[in-house]
């Protein structure tokens, strides 16, 4: 799309928020997280040079409406402790690296500072409102829809109808294409379906049984997916899968099956117009072209081991050492900004420290809520783990953080995971009472 029109449409977002918060009846902090997850699709988006409308809108928001929480747990919590070491190492390979912000570091050094404001008032809200997450699954689940009917018109208008400045290079290859809906990536839309997804298992407290719309969103993601043409995403999907059959009653595991035959049937009868169905003589050529990346990412860290070459420079670093890690987008030739792979990317700008920081605020908290599970048997903690996990595989092949829009999702889901807690739960209001 033309960029005067998105960044058109990024400033009537952050119009309509201000707009909006001014004059709202309801508590303002839930306000300004309903509203970042309902206008996810225009997130992304520059509203102003190298400041994207997310981060603006939590700009305006923490300096000139936000209030503070009367419950804020002043504890250092391990997840706390964990970022603070995430952060400084940051900041020392920042500095070692040269210490000159350039707009790419000034891009991810905004974006971080943002989600870290975004996961400390949404944690307190949560806390606060045991009920206020299922609020926020239903905003998640209205995204979802609007994913669909942009990627219906995709099908019909082609893929040239998006909400990026420019057309990905993996969207259209010779023998199919592969839809990213309102997102940048096909792999990026497949980690976003899957974890959504799952979330529509959650039920509501006066939700019946049978076949309800959320099933119904599922099945939609499932056939998605397979036309974004992800393996990874379908991996992590059906290991999602694996999980909650494993851990579910016998009444999720009927639910589960009977959504995936549904699913098969579909996919089956329309296969011909599936991306997934037509990629499979790229199979090893894909893995290849990866596995080389994958092993001159291991060489940078062998080099800087410990905090990395710095944040935001993998792509300075592979136009000056790997000058073949690039793609010709409109003619241009764009140096890669990451190494094929979410994690690697992470070890090599962040080095071991900060990578280790990233990977237990994930870990973590899915091992404690798999023992919170075994107390009160909640499957909705289940559910949020494969959600996580489902991301987890994809990442192993995308750098879907490259997208503002997918570390807000995988920061919603992870804070309301770990405020599900049962046993962290009862210790802060064990606090509040004394």
């Amino acid at each position: 799309m033309d960029y005067t029109i998105l960044n058109i449409l990024s400033l009537a977002n952050v119009v309509v928020f201000v707009s909006l918060i001014l004059f709202t009846k309801k508590e303002r902090n839930k306000f300004y997280l309903q509203y970042i997850l309902l206008s996810y699709p225009l997130l992304s988006n520059y509203a102003l040079p190298s400041t994207n409308t997310f981060v603006l809108i939590t700009l305006i928001y923490i300096i000139f409406f936000h209030r503070k929480s009367l419950t804020t747990d002043r504890r250092f919590s391990f997840y706390k402790i964990i970022t603070y070491i995430l952060i400084s190492s940051i900041i020392v390979g920042f500095i070692l690296n040269g210490g000159a912000i350039d707009r790419d570091k000034f891009i991810y050094v905004s974006q971080i500072s943002a989600l870290l404001i975004y996961s400390k008032i949404l944690t307190e809200e949560l806390k606060i409102d045991n009920d206020f997450n299922k609020k926020l699954i239903q905003c998640l689940k209205i995204t979802l829809s609007l994913s669909f009917i942009f990627l219906l018109i995709q099908f019909i208008f082609g893929p040239e109808v998006s909400l990026s400045r420019t057309m990905n290079p993996n969207i259209v290859s010779i023998d199919t294409i592969r839809y990213p809906s309102f997102l940048s990536d096909p792999q990026v839309y497949a980690q976003f379906l899957g974890m959504i997804g799952f979330l529509c298992l959650i039920k509501k407290d006066d939700q019946s049984r049978g076949i309800s719309i959320n099933h119904i969103l599922l099945v939609f993601s499932i056939f998605a997916i397979l036309m974004t043409g992800s393996r990874a995403g379908l991996t992590g999907l059906i290991i999602g899968y694996l999980i909650l059959i494993l851990f579910g009653k016998s009444r999720y595991r009927f639910t589960l099956v009977f959504i995936a035959a549904i699913a098969f049937m579909i996919s089956y009868n329309l296969k011909d117009n599936l991306s997934f169905f037509k990629r499979s003589g790229d199979i090893n050529d894909s893995y290849d072209f990866r596995f080389s990346i994958w092993l001159d990412a291991i060489e940078i860290f062998k080099k800087y081991p410990l905090f990395g070459i710095g944040v935001g420079n993998y792509t300075k670093y592979a136009s000056i050492h790997l000058p073949d890690q690039y793609w010709v987008v409109d003619n241009e030739i764009v140096f890669f900004d990451h190494p094929e792979s979410g994690y690697l990317k992470f070890l090599t700008e962040f080095g071991l420290i900060g990578f280790l920081c990233f990977c237990f605020l994930f870990i973590v908290p899915m091992i404690k809520g798999i023992k919170s599970y075994f107390i009160n048997n909640n499957i909705s903690i289940i559910i949020f783990i494969s959600s996580i996990i489902c991301w987890m595989v994809g990442f192993y092949s995308t750098f879907s953080f490259g997208d503002i829009r997918i570390a807000i999702l995988v920061v919603t889901i992870l804070c309301m995971l770990i405020v599900l807690n049962p046993v962290e739960n009862i210790e802060r209001k064990y606090e509040l009472m004394k």
